[in-house]
């Protein structure tokens, strides 16, 4: 699998600082971790992310933190320019608000998730994380998500979380523009939704239950790709 991290830092116009969302990232590495699955961690720069969320408090947060290898790594992205994405078998696409900023309509990641879609490759995303697909096509020209079910961090969550009017567009709006049909659930609840080859996640809380749905996906589509 290939991790796509945000590289962008600042929140807008504020003076505040974002980045990916730590624990999107950390409770799905655990799950890839313990099933064997190997992962390469990349972001639109190169080189470490910025981090938002740091929550020591969580143990797996904690125990990322703490491993020098996957830190090594985290310190060391590739630069998507870099990735050749015939070497993946799916792609992932951690939240944080940074993503809201980097990930729409990148040419890099249009090429990378277009590729892996041509070999019927797996694309997931979590949160904010489905920033990316606006801007990416299938091969008839269509938006990615048009006809898709999904879900993301609702237009809900972002008011509630008092960034609706900080963020370039509201997230749930722009997907449900775009053709897909987002099914949330109560903010801040856990909810993944899978269709087909397309899993996603909507919040912090459904990390693990997308790592774990991501997982028993590869095994079920990995016969069909090798």
């Amino acid at each position: 699998m290939l991790i796509v991290l945000t590289s962008h830092e600042q929140l807008g116009d504020t003076s505040e600082t974002t980045g990916f969302h730590l624990a999107e990232l950390t409770h799905v590495v655990e799950t890839f971790v313990s099933r064997g699955i190997p992962f390469v961690l990349a972001s639109p720069k190169g080189g470490k992310p910025p981090i938002d969320a740091k929550d020591t408090s969580d143990k797996v947060n904690a125990w990322f933190l703490g491993d020098d290898d996957l830190m090594k790594r985290l310190s060391n992205t590739t630069k998507l320019s870099d990735v050749d994405p015939e070497s993946f078998d799916g792609v992932y696409f951690p939240g944080g608000h940074g993503t809201m900023w980097d990930f729409p309509n990148n040419p890099e990641i249009q090429r990378i998730v277009s590729s892996i879609r041509e070999r019927d490759g797996l694309v997931a995303s979590i949160c904010h994380g489905p920033a990316a697909f606006v801007g990416v096509e299938n091969a008839d020209g269509e938006p990615l998500v048009k006809g898709k079910r999904m879900t993301c961090f609702s237009d809900s969550e972002e008011r509630e979380a008092e960034k609706a009017d900080v963020v370039p567009f509201m997230l749930q709006s722009k997907l449900q523009e775009l053709g897909a049909t987002v099914e949330p659930t109560d903010n801040f609840q856990s909810k993944v939704v899978a269709d087909d080859w397309l899993l996603t996640g909507q919040n912090p809380a459904s990390a693990a239950p997308l790592g774990e749905a991501i997982a028993q996906a590869l095994v079920q589509m990995i016969p069909v790709i090798r």
